[in-house]
This record gives structure tokens, C-alpha cells and sequence, in this order.
């Protein structure tokens, strides 16, 4: 299988592709690609006072506006991620569980006697 766009043995051989689906892998960083990364555009439309207050604040961080939102929307994408599995895993335990839940016994009146 070969991303979108890239050409027949582009990819150095033994390199293993990445899954659309495995958003943690793809963004944390920690694998470097052997291919090249299609990206698309978007277009925003943002306040000028607020647009040129994010300029300044790009430049003092060595950073660009492009590069300030694609950062954002990656930890927004990581974050996601990590809620979903998170939300997996506990369904898992959940159901792996022997504990049990027991007749209610109680009425809502006597949880609140004083």
C-alpha cells in the first residue's frame, strides 16, 4: 500500500507505512517518514488585530502562524486519541470485571436522614 500520491518504490523498502487511523504514532514524532507527507490547506478567517497580535507572537517564538495552528490541531488530534483509548480501556475493565452490582436496597429519602 502506498500513501496518496507517492510513486512506485518510493519508499525505502523494509519502511513500514503509516495508518490513517493511528493518530498517535503518526503525530507524536517519534518515527521519521520515508515518504513524502501530503498535507492539506484550509483556509481561516481571523480578526486583523487578532491575526496581527499572533503574528508578533509567531515570530517571538521562532514559530510561524501556519506552524502555531498545525501544532494545535495536532495536540487537539493527540488528545482526542488519547480520550478514545482511554474509553476503550475502560469498557475493557469494565466488562472484564467479576464485581457486581446488588439489588438497590435503599430509598433516596433515607440516603439524606440526618
Amino acid at each position: 500500500m502506498r500513501p496518496t500520491g507517492a510513486k512506485r518504490g518510493s519508499a525505502r523498502r523494509g519502511s513500514k507505512l503509516r495508518r490513517p487511523w493511528n493518530l498517535a504514532g503518526a503525530i507524536d514524532g517519534a518515527h521519521s517518514f520515508t515518504y513524502a507527507v501530503s498535507m492539506k490547506n484550509i483556509t481561516l478567517s481571523v480578526d486583523e488585530k487578532v491575526l496581527a497580535a499572533v503574528r508578533r507572537y509567531a515570530a517571538e517564538h521562532d514559530s510561524s502562524v501556519n506552524g502555531l495552528v498545525r501544532e494545535y490541531l495536532k495536540q487537539i488530534a493527540i488528545s482526542e486519541d488519547r480520550a478514545r483509548r482511554a474509553r476503550l480501556r475502560i469498557g475493557e475493565l469494565s466488562r472484564r470485571s467479576r464485581a457486581r452490582i446488588g439489588a438497590i436496597a435503599w430509598k433516596r429519602d433515607e440516603l439524606h436522614d440526618r
